[in-house]
């Protein structure tokens, strides 16, 4: 989205000077350094943007299915290095113990700045300080006809960030134990978007099916 020529005066993205204090920032910086991380300042939570973006813009968001956007992210992890998971390769084994880095990185502050190990739910992103939902949500399951009519452009986005094995079907990979660890990590997710294991959200965005 943010190289999309249709998109280009239309969306703002966060960066340094529109975080919500230079101190967050400085922080934000001196985690990525401690932790050999690339220095940028994407993935921010709508609470950590400064108040005059707040106002000054629309806030939207992605959603996307937690059991689908868990295991692009184990893809994503395995090939941005895989740490020590079994063959650096897909399976349900390795993948198993992908699911229990949450358990290491699921509440570390910073790590909602994180593609692969942040296991923060897509909630935490889109409430306020005092815990109100402010951002209007696409579906990431139907993202180029929905950013396209949220915007009112014609373009389709072109397809980038394509993690390797992006054909896999994450259905194969789970378990009902692991099914149910989903459930319960990201009960706010589903609870607020209507998510079932194969479906998009079905509640609390901006289009839904049929319209």
């Amino acid at each position: 989205m943010r190289e999309a020529p249709a998109l280009r005066d239309k969306i703002v993205i966060a960066h340094r000077r529109r975080l919500v204090s230079k101190r967050y920032a400085n922080d934000l910086l001196a985690f990525k350094q401690t932790h050999g991380l690339h220095p940028g300042y994407e993935h921010a939570r709508f609470r950590d943007i400064d108040h005059s973006v707040r106002t000054g813009t629309i806030p939207f968001t992605i959603v996307r299915n937690p059991w689908a956007r868990t295991f692009s992210r184990y893809k994503f992890y395995l090939q941005t290095g895989g740490g020590d998971l079994p063959g650096r390769s897909l399976s349900i084994e390795g993948f198993e113990e992908f699911l229990e880095t949450r358990h290491e990185f699921g509440s570390k502050p910073f790590f909602w700045h994180r593609a692969s190990l942040g296991w923060y739910p897509q909630t935490d992103y889109v409430i306020d300080e005092a815990g109100v939902r402010r951002v209007n949500a696409l579906r990431q399951e139907n993202l180029g006809e929905e950013v396209a009519r949220y915007f009112g452009i014609d373009e389709r986005l072109e397809r980038k960030n394509v993690s390797r094995d992006a054909g896999a079907s994450y259905r194969k990979f789970y378990t009902e134990n692991t099914i149910q660890v989903i459930a319960d990590w990201y009960a706010s997710d589903i609870e607020m978007f209507g998510f079932d294991f194969d479906t998009p959200a079905r509640r609390g965005t901006v289009f839904s099916e049929g319209t």
